[in-house]
């Protein structure tokens, strides 16, 4: 497919981070409006017009059918009823197991890489690919290597989705809205019905937050080293259930836009009746911290209150209603005198 225009080109730039705080992201993890042509809407097939989030206009002279997403997007992008032609990013655990963030990708979907870094440019260029789609977050694209990122555009423009400090539900519609400009039926009967079960997930939790209303909540990282302390505001998820009532620790420090990084030693810098662990790969397994005594005196631990962070869930009504139920039920049961 012929690119006819693409205007702002972005130029990416890494995550402006501690190492530590890098390493947390890769392991996981203010916009402009989408906007899509009168030819695309109207069904005529003469052209595609899409500015993403980096302020990039991409204009094709016919709406994409190769189109090669990062594994997450391609999650949130299936359940509205868009099929990927290939993706990028992992889709096993090391164990095996699908990874929670490819969600309910076709494991027979072709990949151009699995690891940060990883991009087969063989293979992506045989696709003949018409458009990339990935998360962004601030000047970075995830799970494009900065140094194949002239090479993967020369062969299709990359559409940005910024999901930095980009609540939940606006993210979902950021999908949704790509997903209908891309060509699927965002107002079929199983997106609506996903759409009413995460309004009524949303509705649960805020009930159990005002039913429990001093229930402090903490989201941790944890390695070996260090304790990485959640900034809400920067994730999607977090920021979306403390706009439903949840009580979040805001940490005060770090540099870091996302984290407050904490050694073990600095362990009790902030309490909460409840610890969210993330359940990502990188993140110590919360059995394995039994042996940390900093971790082990934490109040919201010693009152076996310690939930799951789902952290990478993909930003899809149907893939969030159950972890927000999941919350619901935890702040709804805990003990909010444990701080």
């Amino acid at each position: 497919m012929r690119i006819l225009t693409t205007t702002a080109r972005r130029h990416p730039a890494a995550v402006a981070a501690t190492g530590a705080t890098l390493a947390v992201l890769l392991a996981g993890c203010g916009s402009t409006a989408p906007t899509t042509s009168a030819d695309e809407e109207s069904g005529s097939g003469e052209g595609w017009e899409y500015t993403d989030d980096s302020g990039q206009t991409i204009s094709l002279d016919a709406p994409p059918e190769n189109v090669v997403v990062q594994v997450n997007a391609a999650a949130a992008l299936v359940d509205l009823g868009f099929e990927p032609t290939a993706v990028f990013g992992p889709r096993e655990l090391a164990d095996g197991e699908p990874d929670p963030q490819a969600g309910d990708v076709d494991p027979e979907t072709p990949s151009v890489g699995t690891e940060w870094g990883e991009f087969d440019m063989e293979s992506y260029l045989a696709l003949e690919p018409d458009l990339v789609v990935t998360i962004a977050y601030g000047d970075a694209l995830w799970y494009v290597p900065e140094e194949s990122t002239d090479q993967i555009e020369d062969a299709a423009p990359i559409l940005a989705v910024q999901l930095e400090g980009v609540p939940a539900d606006e993210a979902v519609q950021k999908f949704t809205d790509l997903a209908a400009a891309l060509g699927a039926d965002v107002e079929s009967e199983a997106v609506t019905a996903a759409q009413e079960d995460f309004d009524a997930a949303s509705a649960e939790l805020a009930e159990a937050t005002e039913a429990n209303p001093d229930v402090s909540v903490m989201a941790t990282n944890t390695t070996a080293d260090l304790m990485n302390v959640a900034k809400p505001g920067f994730f999607s998820d977090l920021s979306y259930f403390q706009a439903q009532g949840v009580d979040f620790v805001e940490p005060d420090g770090g540099e870091a836009p996302n984290w407050h990084d904490l050694s073990w030693e600095q362990a009790s810098t902030y309490e909460a009746d409840v610890i969210l662990a993330d359940t990502r790969p990188n993140s110590l397994p919360v059995d394995d911290m039994a042996d940390i005594p900093t971790w082990a005196e934490l109040p919201a631990v010693q009152a076996d209150q310690v939930g799951s962070w789902h952290a990478e869930t993909p930003m899809s009504h149907a893939k969030l209603a159950p972890v927000i139920r999941e919350l619901a039920e935890l702040i709804e049961g805990a003990d909010p005198d444990v701080v």
